[in-house]
């Protein structure tokens, strides 16, 4: 119960929140029109504003495995034919282009 009563405040406060910055109004301004303690209105975005911060570190911290097909001259590396062994240089070598 108590997280679904968590969740409910939460969406009543970004609502309120972004209706005051729809309003041109200051939160000083909107609180006193809507009759809402302005400590409770800064208090609710302050929480916002950390649970959207911490939403996108947990985003930007997982690490993403993405295939990349290699290539040899626009041919893929199962279709390229067998070359004469190369240099050491150009064994390490490998290019990346987006596509």
């Amino acid at each position: 119960m108590k997280v679904i009563t968590r969740k409910y405040k939460l969406e009543k406060w970004k609502a309120i929140i972004t209706n005051q910055m729809a309003s041109g109004l200051t939160a000083v301004e909107y609180c006193r029109q809507e009759d809402l303690p302005i400590s409770t209105f800064f208090y609710w975005k302050r929480t916002i504003r950390q649970e959207l911060i911490a939403q996108m570190d947990t985003q930007v911290s997982k690490p993403a495995i993405v295939e990349v097909p290699l290539t040899v001259s626009g041919t893929s590396l199962e279709e390229a034919p067998p070359t004469s062994p190369a240099t050491p240089i150009e064994q390490n070598k490998l290019t990346l282009k987006w596509a």
